[in-house]
């Protein structure tokens, strides 16, 4: 072994010694949702408590199309290896699935369901809430159109519409949450207001459009272009444009 007498050597041996501590410090003492990602089936919500190597909480699933809600389901298991092996059963104690969870960053965990349940998903992400995230120092601002999502746009100036759009949405960290409205011009038909939810990944934002009774009406894509912002339906839905390019 060889031994670092110098000052500078000793204080870089203990930061890797404290970093390599802090990422085998991250616990499952988790309250985590896949609302947001909209490619998903359904919105799964997981509150896990770690004490030690075990592992107990709660979760709940339910599918957009309102076919299946699992009511509360409990939750325990443990952790190896960085990896929670967790098992699912219903009020009465029936087992349901197993399935394991994994950080994919600081705010995100991946579930894969080792079973053939059809209760829960196969595979879902699922992320911290806001208030639920560990203060940081706040970026310095850079003039960037891509950095931000937060705006109040609308499409008045696309002259090859087919309807008026109107969308104002806020980002916090990676989510996103606000309205939007869309009217024809064909025939005047107005989808009323719809909450906007989704989240930001690597330049590109992803939204789930709602009514008011929280009926998953479309889903979609948001991406900067220069100035102005295009969006991509990925559904197939008449509620909302199939594109749109908004100008703030």
């Amino acid at each position: 072994m060889k031994i670092i007498n110098t000052s500078k050597g000793i204080l870089l041996l203990s930061l890797i010694n404290f970093l390599g501590l802090q990422a085998q410090n991250r616990d499952f003492n988790i309250n985590f949702s896949s609302e947001g990602d909209v490619k998903a089936m359904g919105i799964i919500k997981i509150d896990l408590t770690q004490n030690k190597s075990k592992l107990m909480g709660t979760a709940n699933y339910a599918t957009n199309n309102g076919q299946l809600d699992t009511g509360v389901l409990s939750v325990d298991g443990y952790v190896k290896n960085k990896i929670a092996y967790i098992s699912f059963y219903d009020q009465k104690g029936r087992a349901l699935a197993n399935g394991t969870l994994y950080y994919t960053d600081d705010n995100t965990v991946k579930f894969n369901q080792k079973t053939n349940s059809d209760q829960l998903p196969k595979i879902a992400y699922l992320y911290a809430p806001i208030f639920n995230q560990q203060p940081t120092k706040p970026a310095p601002v850079v003039k960037n159109f891509n950095n931000n999502f937060t705006v109040k746009c609308t499409n008045k100036e696309d002259v090859a519409a087919k309807g008026k759009f109107d969308l104002e949405i806020v980002q916090k960290g990676i989510k996103i949450e606000g309205v939007s409205r869309y009217s024809k011009f064909s025939d005047g038909s107005n989808s009323g207001l719809m909450s906007v939810n989704g989240y930001v990944k690597k330049g590109i934002a992803y939204i789930r459009f709602r009514d008011q009774k929280g009926n998953t009406l479309a889903d979609g894509e948001l991406q900067y272009d220069g100035k102005n912002i295009v969006f991509r339906q990925t559904s197939f839905s008449e509620f909302v444009p199939h594109s749109a390019t908004l100008q703030k």
